[in-house]
């Protein structure tokens, strides 16, 4: 992964008349990975398994699973159709 450096940053000037001298990108240093980094799915899904190992409820039932289906399915047609969408209720 690469970053830019923290300072100094080079302060670019918006002249369409001039080049681009900087070279913005050979600025940029790697960024070592001190850390695995995880993802929400994944966390959850981890503490999903330990509830079912432990026999415990877990914490977010079938409606929330299908909440968040419903929050995906809608975000992509409102990305599709390019408007915003109402989210209906969910009953059982």
């Amino acid at each position: 992964m690469r970053s830019p450096a923290a300072c100094p940053h080079p302060k670019p000037v918006c002249n369409p008349d001039l080049p681009v001298t900087e070279s913005f990108r050979s600025q940029w240093q790697e960024v070592p990975a001190n850390a695995e980094l995880d993802t929400g799915f994944k966390l959850q899904w981890e503490e999903f398994l330990r509830d079912v190992v432990a026999g415990r409820e877990h914490r977010f039932g079938l409606l929330s699973a299908v909440r968040g289906v419903q929050l995906a399915e809608l975000g992509l047609q409102s990305n599709d159709e390019r408007r915003t969408i109402d989210i209906p209720e969910i009953t059982l």
